[in-house]
C-alpha cells in the first residue's frame, strides 16, 4: 500500500533535496528523535576518503581497503590486496591509524568498523570514508556501533543518493547527528571483548587447519607453476580440454600427495551428496526467505554472516538452493572460490545462489569437509576445474573428479571440537555487537541507566564476564 507523507513547502531542509523518499515517515521521525540530544559528527570528527585514481596491486606491501571489506563492526581482510608505500605516502590523508572509524560510502552504504592494530598499515580507495574523531568528544568504538545501530543506518540511507548504485557524499557524513552520551566507554569495553572473540576465533580456526594439513604433510606444500610443460595429446582426449592451465603440473603433484597419504584416499562425492539446485522459491510468492550469496560469506572463518530477507516472489532467478543444517556451500565462480562456509542452525531453510556447489557430508564430519574446501586440498582441484571465457567457473561434473584423504575418525573429532569453538567464539562476537547496538537504541529511546542495565543483563545471559568501568569521553559537551 502506498504511503503518503506531506511536508509543508517551509520545512523542506536547506532546499537541498525535494524527492519524496528522503521525506518518508520513518528518516522524518528519526531525525526527530535525535535532534534533542545530539551533535553534528563533523563538529569533533575528521572526514575523508580514500584513493580516487587508479592503483597498480603487488603481492606485499601496505593493504588496500576497498568498501568489500567493511563489515558490520569488523573488517574481513580476507583476500584482502596491497598497493605500494608510494600510493600511501601519495594518499596520506587516507593512511589508517589505530582506532580511525571507517565507513562505506558506496555500494552497502553506512556499515561502519574501528581500525585495529592487527590491519596496519593500511590506506583506502574513495569506497570508503575514514572517520578520526577527536576522542576527548567521541569514542572511536561508540561512534561506530551508533553508525551500524538503526539511528545511525537510517541516517546513511536517508543521506545516499543514486540510481544505479548508491553512495553518500563526504559533505553529507559531516552533517550526520550523533547522541551525546556521557558513558560511552562501557560501548568500548563491549566491542573490544567481541574483537578479542573474533581474535580467538580465527586462532582457533588457524589450528584446525594446521592439524589436518600438518596430518597430511601439506602444511608446508608450496608447489611450483611451471610456465611452461609438456602434456600427452591422449590426456587432452580423455579430459575432453585443451587449455593449457588444466595440464598444470603443479594440479598433478598434489594429487599425487593426497594418494599417498597412508590411509588412502576417496572420491568427495564417495563422502557428501552434490545436492542439485532444484528449489523454486517462486511456489511460495508469500513466504519469507533469508537469502544467501556470495557477499555473505566471511571466508577467514568458513561462515554465513548475514542475508537478505526478501519474499518468495520477489526472489532473483539463481535462488535455486535451500539449504540444510551442517550442508557446505562452495563458490563455482573463479575468483572466489574461498567463499566456502558451513550451514549453521540459525542459516537453515535459506536460500542461496546456484552460483555455489552445495554437498552434504555423508561419510564426512561437516567441518572436515569445509576445512578441506579451504584449503589447497580442494581449492587447487577447484581452481583446475575452471572453465569458460566471460564467466569463468567450476562445471558441476568437475566434482566426480575430485579426490580427497581418508582421514580417520579421531583426527575429524578434533578438527570438529576446534572449528565448533572458533565458530562459538565468533558468535559470542555477533551477540556482544548486537547487544551493543541495542544498548546505543535503548540510550536515545529511553535513558542511559536503563540501558546499562539491560546490556549487563544480556551479557549475563552469554555467560561472558566483562569488567566494566564508567566514564567516556569528558570534553563537557
Amino acid at each position: 500500500m502506498p504511503i503518503v507523507n506531506v511536508i509543508r513547502l517551509s520545512n523542506i531542509e536547506g532546499a537541498t533535496r525535494i524527492d519524496s523518499e528522503y521525506y518518508s515517515p520513518q528518516f522524518v521521525e528519526n531525525r526527530k528523535i535525535l535532534l534533542d540530544n545530539s551533535m553534528r559528527l563533523g563538529k569533533y570528527c575528521f572526514v575523508t576518503d580514500g584513493e580516487h585514481g587508479s592503483v597498480d596491486f603487488q603481492e606485499q606491501g601496505i593493504k588496500y581497503i576497498i568498501a568489500e571489506n567493511v563489515k558490520e563492526n569488523y573488517v574481513d581482510l580476507d583476500g584482502i590486496r596491497y598497493v605500494s608505500d608510494e600510493v600511501d605516502r601519495r594518499n596520506k590523508r587516507a593512511s589508517l591509524q589505530e582506532e580511525d572509524v571507517l565507513l562505506s560510502i558506496k555500494g552497502t552504504v553506512g556499515l561502519s568498523s574501528v581500525v585495529t592494530l592487527d590491519m596496519l598499515p593500511a590506506n583506502l580507495n574513495r569506497d570508503v570514508a575514514r572517520l578520526v574523531p577527536n576522542q576527548k568528544y567521541i569514542d572511536p568504538y561508540f561512534l561506530s556501533i551508533f553508525l551500524n545501530s538503526k539511528y545511525g543506518r537510517l541516517q546513511t540511507l536517508r543521506e545516499s543518493s543514486g540510481n544505479v548504485q548508491q553512495m553518500i557524499t563526504l559533505g553529507r557524513i559531516r552533517e550526520l547527528l550523533i547522541p551525546i552520551l556521557k558513558n560511552q566507554k562501557l560501548y568500548n569495553i563491549i566491542v573490544e571483548y567481541s574483537l578479542e572473540c573474533i581474535s580467538r576465533s580465527k586462532s582457533l580456526y588457524y589450528d584446525a587447519q594446521k592439524l589436518l594439513l600438518d596430518e597430511l604433510g601439506l602444511s608446508d606444500f608450496n608447489p611450483k607453476y611451471e610456465l611452461s610443460y609438456v602434456s600427452n595429446l591422449m590426456n587432452s582426449v580423455n579430459e575432453y580440454r585443451m587449455d593449457a592451465e588444466y595440464f598444470q603440473p603443479a594440479y598433478e603433484e598434489l594429487i599425487e600427495k593426497i594418494k599417498n597419504y597412508k590411509y588412502g584416499y576417496k572420491k568427495l562425492l564417495n563422502l557428501s551428496k552434490d545436492i542439485k539446485p532444484n528449489f523454486n522459491p517462486l511456489s511460495f510468492p508469500n513466504n519469507t526467505f533469508n537469502y544467501v550469496e556470495l557477499s555473505n560469506i566471511d571466508s577467514s572463518l568458513g561462515i554465513i554472516t548475514d542475508f537478505t530477507t526478501l519474499k518468495g516472489d520477489e526472489a532473483p532467478s539463481r535462488a535455486k538452493r535451500i539449504l540444510k543444517h551442517e550442508d557446505i556451500i562452495v563458490s563455482s565462480i573463479e575468483g572466489s572460490l574461498d567463499k566456502v562456509a558451513i550451514v549453521d542452525k540459525y542459516s537453515e531453510n535459506s536460500i542461496a545462489s546456484n552460483g555455489f556447489f552445495q554437498l552434504r557430508p555423508m561419510g564426512i564430519l561437516p567441518e572436515t569437509l569445509l576445512i578441506m574446501f579451504k584449503t589447497s586440498i580442494l581449492q587447487m582441484q577447484l581452481k583446475k576445474g575452471c572453465s569458460g571465457t566471460i564467466l569463468t567457473a567450476v562445471p558441476t561434473n568437475s566434482l566426480k573428479k575430485f579426490i580427497i584423504p581418508n582421514v580417520k575418525e579421531e583426527l575429524q573429532k578434533d578438527v570438529t571440537l576446534l572449528i565448533q569453538k572458533s565458530h562459538k567464539e565468533r558468535n559470542n562476537a555477533k551477540t556482544l555487537f548486537e547487544i551493543a547496538k541495542k544498548g546505543v537504541e535503548i540510550a536515545i529511546e529511553k535513558d542511559e541507566a536503563t540501558s546499562e542495565n539491560w546490556m549487563k543483563e544480556e551479557i549475563k545471559k552469554l555467560g561472558i564476564e566483562i569488567k566494566f568501568k564508567l566514564g567516556g569521553p569528558t570534553g563537557g559537551l
